[in-house]
């Protein structure tokens, strides 16, 4: 059964209203879910009746505000909530997105036991004022004291009490325990004050406390953008309140000191960028959520350099950029701060275990594999992200020497035409064509890890994998290198050479002896003009070629793609040739295969759409008349999908219903932009 067709049915709950958001609430509210306050519809529409098939059918006819990206969305989040059945998380994922756990250190911030103590404390409304009031109150002493004890004159004694490094460990973990709690309850109460509602207040055991901990999601769902970003000053600024008030009631500069360093340590650990933690919540505030969601991915998977590139959202690449010098700013101030404590304090943990005694032995080396550990994931971060944007870059742009070692080998043409005619591209061709297409080609074969083809070179044949299986390689801008798919036994590669030579936008390299058939171009147009259905053939590959290239359709299954050959149609146009005209009720989506097309809003031409894109999807998802006119810029070739044929296709697919759902908004607001 596919993701479209499963049933979601959600845990009996209450749906609440708080300004803009919805509020789902299962009976025991261990799992809160917030949403936009659109997604009411969607809540109410996962009864147990429908499926996302149906729902994403009811979304294009009810007229509501909600899209297919909030759909997905919806159902990510109540499934991550544990709150929905019949969804796995393992269907929800995506190849392309990375998991960022939370968890910065596994090993060391495994929670070993969690126990809810306060599922939900509601008081009757707001208090804007105390929360202010107390928030400031916060924010103003925590910095002072940050200030106040930045000199640390004790940092060799960090964790050493009464000249015990045991007593240290239990220092450490009494003290991170009441001040986790602490800083717990003064979440909860600001949250209480801000919202009038707060949850999940639980107990937690981890490697270094016992502790309280408190869910605080739902100050950063408030419309006042103000309450949420004076919270997160103040839940930053938390660490070093507590500093202060120990200090107002103890005098023992060594031990404010202690608790100081404990206070900066955790400070850094709320800001880590590369995980979910506070420094995304204070973002959100500011940014779209669909932005703030691709940022762990965009670190991970990013390089430094690719910042250089331009993106087509300007507000996305300024956060991208914003975000990426943040990420390395905390990188490098976190290794600085690591190591300078672990170099202040080593030469007495050194000490403690070769003179001190059983448990001071003991403790010292725990303390320092544990700084060690740490140091090196900070430094492996930083250098991994330099070495990713930096070095490789370097590395790959020299030249590749093509060391191809393929060979002419002999190969039966009744196998391969077998593997052909099952495919969309020669499916229903003459026998006779198909005959004469294979006599006319060759057989290589190919080592394992060897390029058949390379990113860059000028196409000149089409392939076909007729025994063994290769990948398909992309040399990113940046120097990274992203495998963008695996071809098996029957899969068409190179097909575009047949029609131009164009260049090669990846590598093709084997994996494991592969065979495949080759003809080039030069050698089909000897049999083009003797055989019609050379024509379809040339028709498919450019639908194919579209179809693959666009990163709206690369990812579809090849049922999805089988449809657009069944239920579409080709259409030739000429220049100067209107596709539609402004204020027409016509329902037809269009893809460019060949040619240039001009946009025009009464007699103004606003943009161009090049060869690979597409048009029409506007008045499809907006259920209106043409809000442009589309006038052939050349001679070209149209496919057709008729309004039912769209949706039909759309429907079985809601990552693509959620691409090209994007690229009518975007086009939306770029004719809003133009009109003004």
């Amino acid at each position: 059964m596919s993701f479209e067709e499963k049933i979601p049915v959600l845990e009996s709950g209450e749906i609440l209203y708080e300004g803009e958001k919805l509020i789902y609430e299962t009976p025991h509210a261990s799992h809160v879910v917030f949403f936009p306050r659109r997604y009411d519809y969607l809540i109410k529409m996962m009864d147990g009746k429908n499926s996302i098939q149906d729902i994403m059918a009811s979304l294009y006819g009810s007229r509501t505000s909600v899209t297919f990206k909030d759909l997905f969305e919806c159902i990510g989040a109540l499934v991550d909530a544990n709150i929905i059945r019949n969804i796995e998380k393992s269907e929800i994922s995506s190849e392309d997105v990375t998991r960022v756990s939370d968890a910065r250190i596994p090993l060391l911030s495994k929670q070993w036991y969690s126990q809810a103590i306060k599922a939900k404390t509601i008081i009757k409304r707001p208090h804007f004022l105390i929360f202010s009031t107390l928030a400031l109150a916060i924010v103003f002493l925590g910095l002072f004291s940050f200030i106040q004890f930045l000199d640390l004159k004790y940092l060799n004694q960090f964790l050493k009490i009464d000249d015990s490094y045991f007593k240290g460990i239990i220092y450490f973990f009494v003290c991170n325990s009441v001040i986790l709690s602490s800083k717990s309850l003064m979440k909860y109460l600001l949250v209480l004050m801000a919202t009038g509602r707060a949850y999940n207040l639980r107990f937690q055991i981890n490697f270094f406390s016992v502790s309280l901990r408190v869910d605080d999601s739902s100050i950063f769902t408030l419309p006042q953008k103000w309450l949420g970003f004076l919270y997160g000053m103040a839940n930053l600024c938390g660490y070093f309140f507590l500093v202060f008030v120990y200090s107002m009631v103890f005098t023992d500069v060594v031990m404010t000191e202690q608790l100081y360093i404990m206070a900066l340590l955790y400070t850094l650990v709320d800001l880590d960028p590369f995980r979910s933690s506070d420094t995304n919540k204070m973002l959100r505030l500011f940014f779209e959520e669909e932005n703030m969601d691709h940022l762990l991915p965009y670190l991970k998977k990013k390089a430094l350099l690719a910042v250089r590139f331009k993106i087509s959202n300007r507000k996305k690449e300024t956060l991208y950029i914003v975000y990426s010098t943040l990420a390395v700013a905390w990188l490098v101030v976190s290794v600085e701060v690591a190591f300078s404590l672990l170099d202040r304090v080593l030469p007495n943990l050194v000490a403690a275990v070769l003179m001190g005694s059983f448990l001071d032995q003991i403790s010292a080396a725990v303390i320092g594999l544990s700084f060690s550990i740490i140091g090196l994931y900070l430094a492996f971060d930083l250098l991994n992200l330099f070495f990713s944007g930096l070095v490789r870059p370097f590395l790959k742009s020299a030249k590749l020497i093509d060391v191809r070692s393929s060979r002419l080998v002999d190969f039966s043409s009744d196998q391969v035409l077998e593997i052909i005619r099952s495919t969309a591209l020669f499916n229903e061709l003459d026998h006779g064509f198909l005959d004469r297409f294979l006599e006319t080609g060759a057989f290589f074969r190919f080592h394992d890890r060897e390029p058949i083809l390379y990113q860059g070179d000028e196409g000149t044949s089409m392939y076909v994998i007729v025994e063994g299986a290769a990948k398909v390689v992309h040399h990113q801008e940046s120097g990274l290198e992203r495998t963008i798919a695996h071809l098996e036994t029957g899969a068409i590669f190179g097909e575009q050479a047949l029609i131009s030579g164009v260049l090669r936008s990846a590598d093709v390299i084997a994996s494991g002896p592969t065979t495949v058939f080759q003809i080039t171009k030069e050698r089909f147009e000897l049999i083009r003009q003797k055989f019609p259905d050379s024509g379809k053939l040339l028709h498919r590959i450019e639908l194919n070629q579209f179809l693959c290239s666009s990163e709206v359709f690369q990812d579809i299954p090849k049922e999805i793609a089988s449809l657009f050959t069944k239920e579409g149609s080709y259409v030739e146009s000429e220049q100067g040739d209107f596709v539609f005209k402004q204020g027409e009720l016509s329902k037809d989506f269009y893809l460019i295969l060949r040619g240039e097309a001009e946009v025009l809003i009464g007699n103004e031409l606003v943009a161009t759409i090049e060869q690979g894109g597409f048009f029409g999807e506007m008045a499809l998802f907006r259920n209106a008349p043409r809000n442009a006119s589309i006038r052939m810029k050349t001679k070209g070739t149209l496919f057709r999908l008729s309004k039912e044929s769209f949706w039909k296709i759309v429907s079985q697919n809601i990552q693509l219903a959620m691409y090209l759902e994007t690229v009518a908004e975007l086009r939306s607001l770029e004719d809003q932009q133009e009109a003004s």
